[in-house]
Protein backbone atom coordinates (compact mmCIF):
# COMPACT_ATOMS: atom_id res chain seq x y z
CA UNK A 1 0.00 0.00 0.00
CA UNK A 2 1.48 3.43 -0.80
CA UNK A 3 1.64 6.61 1.67
CA UNK A 4 -0.61 8.14 -0.40
CA UNK A 5 -3.56 5.05 0.51
CA UNK A 6 -2.41 4.91 3.51
CA UNK A 7 -3.25 8.73 4.80
CA UNK A 8 -6.45 8.08 2.29
CA UNK A 9 -8.00 4.94 4.13
CA UNK A 10 -7.40 7.11 7.59
CA UNK A 11 -9.20 10.27 5.50
CA UNK A 12 -12.11 8.02 5.14
CA UNK A 13 -12.48 7.34 8.59
CA UNK A 14 -13.21 11.04 9.75
CA UNK A 15 -15.84 11.23 6.28
CA UNK A 16 -17.61 7.83 7.63
CA UNK A 17 -17.65 9.57 11.41
CA UNK A 18 -19.14 13.12 9.87
CA UNK A 19 -21.18 11.76 7.15
CA UNK A 20 -22.17 8.30 7.75
CA UNK A 21 -25.14 7.07 7.84
CA UNK A 22 -26.61 2.96 9.60
CA UNK A 23 -27.14 0.26 6.32
CA UNK A 24 -27.75 -3.39 5.78
CA UNK A 25 -26.19 -5.18 3.49
CA UNK A 26 -26.87 -8.30 2.10
CA UNK A 27 -24.58 -10.08 -0.08
CA UNK A 28 -26.91 -13.28 -2.20
CA UNK A 29 -27.34 -16.22 -0.30
CA UNK A 30 -25.69 -14.40 3.03
CA UNK A 31 -26.61 -12.83 6.19
CA UNK A 32 -26.95 -9.79 6.38
CA UNK A 33 -24.40 -7.16 7.79
CA UNK A 34 -25.09 -4.01 9.61
CA UNK A 35 -23.00 -1.78 8.99
CA UNK A 36 -22.00 2.76 8.05
CA UNK A 37 -22.16 3.66 4.50
CA UNK A 38 -22.01 7.23 3.17
CA UNK A 39 -25.00 7.47 1.50
CA UNK A 40 -25.84 9.74 -1.61
CA UNK A 41 -29.67 11.13 -2.07
CA UNK A 42 -31.89 9.39 -4.24
CA UNK A 43 -32.91 10.53 -7.61
CA UNK A 44 -35.03 9.38 -10.16
CA UNK A 45 -34.12 8.61 -13.86
CA UNK A 46 -35.94 6.97 -17.30
CA UNK A 47 -35.65 3.32 -17.44
CA UNK A 48 -33.78 2.59 -20.83
CA UNK A 49 -35.46 -0.87 -21.27
CA UNK A 50 -39.05 0.65 -21.53
CA UNK A 51 -38.98 4.19 -23.93
CA UNK A 52 -38.98 5.87 -21.09
CA UNK A 53 -42.01 4.77 -20.02
CA UNK A 54 -41.25 3.82 -16.42
CA UNK A 55 -38.49 5.47 -14.16
CA UNK A 56 -36.67 3.94 -11.55
CA UNK A 57 -34.93 5.51 -8.54
CA UNK A 58 -31.08 4.98 -8.16
CA UNK A 59 -28.86 6.70 -5.73
CA UNK A 60 -25.22 5.62 -4.76
CA UNK A 61 -23.65 4.68 -1.23
CA UNK A 62 -19.61 4.52 -0.73
CA UNK A 63 -18.39 1.84 2.04
CA UNK A 64 -15.29 1.02 3.30
CA UNK A 65 -13.43 -2.33 1.83
CA UNK A 66 -12.12 -4.09 5.50
CA UNK A 67 -14.50 -5.87 6.98
CA UNK A 68 -13.28 -5.98 9.50
CA UNK A 69 -13.32 -2.25 10.99
CA UNK A 70 -14.48 -2.39 14.05
CA UNK A 71 -15.96 1.72 13.66
CA UNK A 72 -17.77 1.38 10.91
CA UNK A 73 -18.09 -2.11 9.10
CA UNK A 74 -17.18 -2.62 5.45
CA UNK A 75 -17.21 -5.12 2.87
CA UNK A 76 -14.69 -7.25 1.46
CA UNK A 77 -15.73 -8.32 -1.76
CA UNK A 78 -19.01 -6.56 -2.82
CA UNK A 79 -21.53 -8.62 -5.65
CA UNK A 80 -23.16 -7.21 -7.94
CA UNK A 81 -26.45 -9.65 -6.59
CA UNK A 82 -26.72 -7.83 -3.31
CA UNK A 83 -28.86 -5.71 -1.55
CA UNK A 84 -28.82 -2.81 0.81
CA UNK A 85 -31.28 -1.74 2.93
CA UNK A 86 -31.33 2.30 3.80
CA UNK A 87 -33.89 3.87 5.81
CA UNK A 88 -36.13 0.42 5.56
CA UNK A 89 -35.80 0.41 1.62
CA UNK A 90 -34.40 -2.17 -0.10
CA UNK A 91 -32.64 -1.39 -3.17
CA UNK A 92 -30.27 -3.55 -6.07
CA UNK A 93 -26.63 -3.30 -6.11
CA UNK A 94 -26.34 -2.52 -9.81
CA UNK A 95 -22.31 -1.46 -10.30
CA UNK A 96 -19.26 -0.96 -8.25
CA UNK A 97 -16.52 0.79 -8.29
CA UNK A 98 -13.39 1.29 -6.41
CA UNK A 99 -12.92 4.78 -4.61
CA UNK A 100 -9.89 3.86 -2.73
CA UNK A 101 -7.91 1.03 -1.69
CA UNK A 102 -10.04 1.75 1.28
CA UNK A 103 -13.73 2.10 0.13
CA UNK A 104 -16.21 0.87 -2.27
CA UNK A 105 -18.80 2.66 -4.67
CA UNK A 106 -22.01 0.60 -4.86
CA UNK A 107 -24.22 2.18 -7.48
CA UNK A 108 -28.14 1.25 -6.33
CA UNK A 109 -31.27 0.60 -7.69
CA UNK A 110 -34.81 0.91 -5.81
CA UNK A 111 -36.33 -2.39 -5.79
CA UNK A 112 -39.94 -1.63 -7.50
CA UNK A 113 -41.20 0.32 -10.08
CA UNK A 114 -42.68 3.72 -10.83
CA UNK A 115 -44.83 4.84 -13.67
CA UNK A 116 -44.27 8.41 -15.02
CA UNK A 117 -47.60 10.24 -15.86
CA UNK A 118 -48.93 11.78 -19.26
CA UNK A 119 -50.82 14.65 -19.73
CA UNK A 120 -54.48 13.17 -21.09
CA UNK A 121 -53.01 9.85 -21.22
CA UNK A 122 -56.56 8.41 -19.85
CA UNK A 123 -59.38 10.95 -22.03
Amino acid sequence: MSRFDADFAVAMADVFFQHGESITYTPAGGDPVALTGCVERERSEEDPATDGRHQRRVRAVKVLSDADDADYGGVAEPSERATVTIDSVEYSVESISTVSTAAWRLGLVRIGSVERSRPGYRK
